[in-house]
């Protein structure tokens, strides 16, 4: 299972900007919520309760893996070639996404949803092992970026993503 993070442009949504690929995958899991209301009759035992279901479902992405040195980049441009190096726009500082400092630093400066005027648009695809085939895609919001460090494991970050699926209505 190979999982991608899709930004498309903000200014051209139609195009895809990066297409980050979260390897050393640890943990997938998808929910799908069907809201169901339940009104047991009285006197009647429970298989005579009647169901409703008057709300839409919705949906959610949940994975983790683990960043680590790299000798090809997670970042593939629009262009299709590797992404290498990038500048951090807060402080002009320059980064690696080959090495798990780098890698994190672009996730937060490039995954994080700003707000509504931004424009940002994100899909969530899941390929087959050798990356021929799309087996699952989605669009949605990063809900969640989430990373952390152990001390015993200096090289090595773990990154969680919650990413819901619908329809940004803040999106052009």
């Amino acid at each position: 299972m190979k999982i991608f993070l899709i930004k498309y442009n903000p200014v051209s949504s139609g195009n895809e900007l990066y297409k980050f690929e979260a390897r050393n995958i640890n943990q997938y899991d998808q929910s799908i919520e069907i809201p169901v209301q339940t009104f047991g009759l009285p006197e009647f035992s429970s298989d005579s309760a009647i169901l409703t279901k008057a709300e839409g479902n919705t949906e959610r992405i949940t994975f983790s893996w683990i960043i680590k040195d790299e000798q090809y980049s997670p970042i593939i441009q629009a262009n299709g070639s590797y992404l290498n190096s990038f500048t951090r726009t807060s402080d002009s500082t320059s980064w690696d996404p080959r090495t798990p400092e780098g890698a994190v630093v672009f996730l937060q400066e490039e995954y994080e949803k700003i707000g509504i005027s931004t424009n940002e648009k994100y899909e969530f695809r899941i390929y087959d092992d050798d990356g021929s085939k799309n087996l699952f895609r989605r669009f949605g919001i990063i809900s969640r970026l989430g990373f952390s460090k152990g001390a015993q494991d200096p090289a090595t970050w773990n990154a969680t993503i919650e990413f819901t699926v619908g329809e940004d209505v803040t999106v052009d």
